[in-house]
Order: C-alpha cells, then structure tokens, then sequence
C-alpha cells in the first residue's frame, strides 16, 4: 500500500502521534493525544489495524480513584505500530 490516499485524515493524526510516541498507549490517551474524538478513535484504530499499520498491544491496567474515593482497577485495551507503521512516510 504505497498509495496513502486510503487514509482519513484522523488515521493521519493518529499515526503522526504513534509516531512520536511509539509504546502501547490505551485508546484513550491516543484520543486526547491526536485530538481524535472518543467515539471516532475505535473506528480509527480498527481501519489502521485493517492496513496493517497498527496492532493490539497488552492490555494495560491502572489504578484509578473513583468520585466516591475507592480505589478500583482498570483495563484498557492497548496498541501499537507495526512495523509497516513505523516505515510509512506521512505527508
């Protein structure tokens, strides 16, 4: 796919920002951190991992406070570039 026109613009915020932070990152970080809204990052990621440019990685699990002051684990799902997404040249 050398051809870059399949990519939507979100997909190319997405993986200018995977390029600068190349490590598994939930899909809420790459939200906030490529400015792709919430609801679109997951349809994002799915098309990106259908190129074959990103991946799942190992889930990751914090510890968060809740309003109520408990503290309760959480697991996000977590992804990464591939290989072709770390060679892909960006406009």
């Amino acid at each position: 796919m050398d051809n870059k026109s399949y990519l939507t613009d979100k997909s190319k915020r997405l993986l200018k920002f995977r390029k600068e932070h190349d490590k598994p990152m939930a899909g809420v970080d790459l939200s906030r951190g490529a400015e792709v809204r919430a609801p679109a990052i997951y349809k994002t990621l799915n098309d990106l991992i259908n190129y074959g440019l990103v991946e799942r990685a190992k889930d990751i699990e914090t510890t968060i406070v809740g309003k109520d002051g408990v503290e309760q684990k959480k697991t996000y799902k977590s992804f990464q570039l591939t290989e072709a997404g770390r060679k892909l040249v960006i406009d």
